[in-house]
């Protein structure tokens, strides 16, 4: 008798815990989701960095050259 109710008791806790399985299962899916496209995010950031840094150095040579054609000019 005592494995019946032992048997009917834990049949009962799976029913009822299966849909809280399965929401955290969802949650997991959902965050695992979300860390990915942090990682793609932060990834992405520091390529535009990157290039904005690049950008930054060509825009001062560019910069430079002008100054060094104004010269040039001026001494004509």
């Amino acid at each position: 008798m005592d494995k019946e109710i032992l048997q009917a008791i834990r049949e009962l806790l799976r029913e009822e815990l299966e849909p809280i399985v399965s929401k955290l299962d969802s949650i997991e899916h959902k965050l695992n989701s979300v860390h990915d496209q942090t990682a793609t995010l932060t990834e992405f950031r520091t390529e535009v960095n990157v290039k904005l840094e690049e950008l930054k150095d060509l825009k001062d040579v560019t910069k430079e050259n002008c100054y060094d054609i104004a010269k040039l000019k001026a001494i004509k």
